[in-house]
């Protein structure tokens, strides 16, 4: 269900604003009756479970898009939501899926600067901000006493990693000719080398929890 309205400021800005309700059914999910894994959750690979179609999942959220069309050699692009994304297993319980996140959100900014013969240089900056992903904690004490992962299911996907952001930045410069067009580029991301955790695991030799950053 999409509910959506949309508005031009003027020639060049449009607005849109958009709330949405998404409805999951027939979600493979584990047979067993407290079984945690669900293919909402689940972003690549071949599960080792055995499933059935009995899972359920929702989706609701509401998203704001600003757009500057590319005009005297601008543009930008803004985009947010916000949102809330839960699975259900053969319990009927509720939780978070692995993505819910709570809010995301880009702004994009470009710019061409016209050279002789018709050539140009573009430069473009992007901003990504979300929330972190949703894990299940670990149970730190069982892990050491078992020298393996052991998670604590009774807090499942109640943890949250650290807000996800970064910036990246990108520059090409095209050259103009009678037959052709040549275009050279750079596209850098994360410029700032900013360490964002994207999971967490049980280090056995050290018997503490490491993280595991985004490249």
């Amino acid at each position: 269900y999409v509910m959506s309205y949309e508005q031009k400021i003027n020639e060049k800005t449009m607005v849109k604003l958009e709330a949405y309700l998404q409805e999951i059914s027939r979600v493979p999910i584990d047979t067993a009756f407290n079984g945690t894994y669900s293919l909402l959750n689940t972003s690549g690979g071949i599960p080792t479970n055995v499933l059935e179609n009995a899972g359920s999942g929702k989706n609701k959220g509401i998203e704001l898009t600003i757009e500057r069309f590319y005009a005297k050699d601008f543009y930008y692009l803004i985009t947010a939501s916000l949102f809330d994304s839960k699975y259900q297993n053969k319990n009927t319980i509720w939780n978070n899926t692995i993505y819910n996140n709570g809010f995301a959100g880009n702004i994009l900014i470009g710019k061409e600067y016209k050279m002789k013969k018709n050539n140009s240089i573009s430069l473009n900056i992007r901003y990504i901000g979300r929330g972190g992903n949703r894990y299940t904690p670990i149970n730190l004490s069982e892990s050491i006493k078992k020298s393996t992962t052991m998670l604590d299911n009774t807090q499942l996907y109640e943890a949250q990693y650290p807000n996800y952001w970064r910036l990246d930045f990108s520059i090409s410069y095209k050259k103009n000719k009678t037959k052709s067009t040549w275009s050279y580029g750079a596209d850098i991301q994360n410029v700032t080398d900013h360490q964002n955790i994207i999971s967490n695991s049980y280090d056995n030799t050290n018997k503490n929890i490491k993280n595991s950053y985004a490249l």
